[in-house]
């Protein structure tokens, strides 16, 4: 059995989704219980781990940018680990703190892919992630981790038989949800005390503006948490694993030599604790790189 050097990773992410029954181009957000306010971009459906401060600034809602100023929400999959059987790996020590990101292929961003249960479920919110290439890079650039996952022909996901990517679909904790993991990793046990403090907050706000464009944008966030109420909490709890190879190329590991770039990689990671509300959400995984005989 191959040693692997084994990258933990987690923080929070941001991906402003869209939700069924809407559609899953629909823009702003119509019928689901995400959409997107007036002052913000449109929804994408876009997998941030590590989003840029213009992005944060424009769609990060508050009480998010009050909580990360504060340093109480640590937004941003960074490199939590770098072992070798259990063993603190002193050949990558810069690697820690490092970015994880997953990013785009041929102008398509990263998205939880579902098309309505065309490829994944809504119903049971299990999707593949399309496309999927994973990039870790140190702060000098003298360690650069990179590998795409690549589907049968490079194929767009929607084009395949679910059996071409069904290894790449995140599917729920065996354990009854709420999640534990997930709560202890969000810091959040009471889901209603969370969002009555979230409209709290929400009202706190509308009463300090005369402004009627941001007073009616703080209304439909009270609304859409009312209105939805245990769907929007039930998000909180939720966990989705997933736990596959990534192969069908080959994989870059600069400045790691010892690593065999031509064998799978396996990964497993999960996501969970989103917020319907500041479209944020929890990631914690590991890359496992085998290191040549």
């Amino acid at each position: 059995m191959w040693e692997t050097l084994d990258i933990g990773f987690e923080g929070y992410f941001m991906c402003r989704l869209t939700t069924d029954p809407d559609p899953t181009d629909e823009k702003r957000g119509v019928s689901g219980y995400t959409l997107a306010l007036a002052t913000e971009d449109d929804l994408d459906n876009w997998i941030q781990l590590n989003p840029s401060p213009a992005y944060i600034d424009k769609n990060l809602r508050e009480p998010g940018k009050t909580l990360l100023a504060r340093g109480e929400l640590n937004l941003g999959v960074k490199v939590t680990s770098v072992q070798v059987n259990g063993q603190d790996y002193k050949s990558a020590p810069d690697l820690l703190g490092s970015p994880v990101n997953l990013l785009d292929a041929e102008g398509r961003v990263p998205t939880f892919e579902g098309r309505n249960d065309i490829v994944g479920s809504d119903d049971n919110v299990e999707f593949p992630i399309d496309p999927f290439i994973i990039d870790i890079r140190n702060k000098t650039g003298a360690i650069h981790i990179n590998r795409q996952d690549m589907l049968p022909n490079n194929e767009p996901i929607w084009k395949l038989p679910a059996t071409a990517y069904q290894d790449r679909v995140g599917v729920p904790n065996a354990l009854p949800e709420p999640i534990l993991e997930v709560m202890e990793a969000i810091g959040v046990y009471d889901f209603y005390e969370f969002f009555r403090n979230r409209a709290k907050w929400i009202t706190h706000l509308m009463e300090q503006t005369t402004d009627p464009d941001q007073i009616q944008m703080y209304k439909t966030r009270l609304y859409v948490i009312e209105f939805f109420g245990s769907r929007i909490r039930s998000r909180l709890g939720m966990q989705r694993i997933w736990n596959f190879q990534i192969s069908g190329s080959t994989g870059i590991a600069d400045g790691l030599p010892e690593v065999d770039t031509s064998a799978p990689w396996p990964v497993n990671f999960w996501f969970g604790g989103y917020d319907g509300d500041l479209m944020t959400g929890y990631m914690r995984g590991a890359l496992h790189l085998p290191l040549k005989a």
